[in-house]
């Protein structure tokens, strides 16, 4: 038997809420998935996602170059979906979904301190305190949430009721 991701064999209508954090950017049957967690909701029901956004690979290029942006995107971070909030609002409601919230966040600072952490000789310093303060870092995190800009996109949408 074939089993897909995107069939997950609970009821209908059954699952109050459904939380996603930065996956929906990799799927390749990504409507597919929505609308399996459409079907599992319950009238206004939650559908909570964290999802990085086209901004990203501009972020990225504008540091590092194009070249860079698609090698992140394609071979590291394996992104598919990368869409504008408009697109993202297109999708889930096509879906059912009535969009409650979308909100941006992670500005380019954030997204370049993000790329550099990652980068070889940072993965190698086991404390990354002693590389960066951690009450800088926090800042840093918190900062990023409260923009309202950026290269991630925080979606709340709730199930249309029939």
């Amino acid at each position: 038997m074939n089993t897909l991701a995107e069939e997950t064999g609970l009821p209908d209508n059954s699952i109050g809420s459904v939380f996603s954090n930065s996956v929906l950017e990799h799927t390749q049957q990504l409507e597919l998935i929505i609308k399996e967690v459409h079907r599992i909701l319950v009238p206004k029901g939650v559908f909570m996602i964290t999802i990085p956004n086209n901004s990203f690979t501009e972020i990225i290029t504008s540091y590092f170059g194009k070249k860079e942006a698609d090698r992140l995107n394609e071979t590291e971070f394996f992104h598919r979906n990368l869409w504008n909030n408009s697109k993202w609002s297109t999708v889930l409601e096509a879906a059912g979904f009535e969009i409650e919230k979308i909100q941006n966040y992670q500005p380019d600072r954030f997204n370049y301190v993000f790329r550099m952490l990652r980068s070889p000789l940072v993965k190698r310093i086991n404390n990354l305190t002693k590389f960066w303060g951690n009450d800088t870092f926090l800042e840093l995190i918190s900062k990023s949430l409260d923009c309202n800009q950026g290269a991630g996109t925080f979606i709340i949408a709730k199930k249309k009721l029939n």
